[in-house]
C-alpha cells in the first residue's frame, strides 16, 4: 500500500470527508503556484536533543525558534534531518505532514499548532506525498489527531 493510500484509508475509517487537490511536486511554500481552500499552512519537523516536534504553522510566517523553544522549556530547536524525518514519519523532505504521524507508532513526535491558524477554516496537508493536498474541515483535523492519540500544543510561533 502506498503512503498516500494509507492516508485515504485512514480518513475513510474515520468517515472524514475531504477533497484531494492533485498538483505538481512542491518542496517549499515558495514553490506553490496554486490555491487550495482554507488555511494555508506549512509543516516543519523540529528537534531538541532526542525530542521531536511537528510544527504546523501559517505559511506566511517565519518560525521564531527561540520563542518556540522557550514556550516548550527547551534550550534550542533545530530542524530534524531528512534521515530522522524518514525514520520517524516515513516521509521525505517536502512531504512533511501530520499524516506522517500514522508511521510514528512509538509516538516520538509532539504536535505543535500555531495559535493563529483559523480554526473555522478548512485546512490542507499532503497525504504523505508532495504531489497532492488533502483539504478537510479543521474539526476533522482535530479528530485525526485524537485518533492518532495526539494532544497538540497551541503556541505563538512568530
Amino acid at each position: 500500500m502506498t503512503q498516500q493510500q494509507l492516508v485515504f484509508d485512514f480518513l475513510g475509517k474515520l468517515n472524514i470527508q475531504y477533497v484531494v487537490v492533485f498538483h505538481r511536486a512542491v518542496f517549499t511554500v515558495d514553490e506553490i503556484d496554486f490555491k487550495t481552500p482554507g488555511s494555508q499552512v506549512k509543516n516543519l519537523l523540529l528537534k531538541s536533543g532526542d525530542r521531536y516536534y511537528l510544527l504546523i504553522m501559517r505559511d506566511d510566517r517565519r518560525a521564531n525558534f527561540k520563542k518556540i523553544a522557550h514556550q516548550l522549556g527547551e534550550k534550542r530547536l533545530s530542524f530534524a534531518t531528512s534521515e530522522q524525518l524518514q525514520s520517524l514519519m516515513g516521509v521525505m523532505p517536502g512531504s512533511v505532514t501530520p499524516f506522517g504521524l500514522l508511521n510514528d507508532v512509538a509516538h516520538c513526535v509532539t504536535v505543535l499548532i500555531d495559535a493563529e491558524i483559523d480554526r473555522n477554516a478548512p485546512i490542507g496537508f499532503h497525504p504523505n506525498v508532495n504531489t497532492a493536498t488533502v483539504v478537510l474541515a479543521y474539526s476533522d483535523f482535530v479528530r485525526v489527531l485524537k485518533a492518532l492519540k495526539r494532544d497538540p500544543k497551541r503556541l505563538i510561533v512568530s
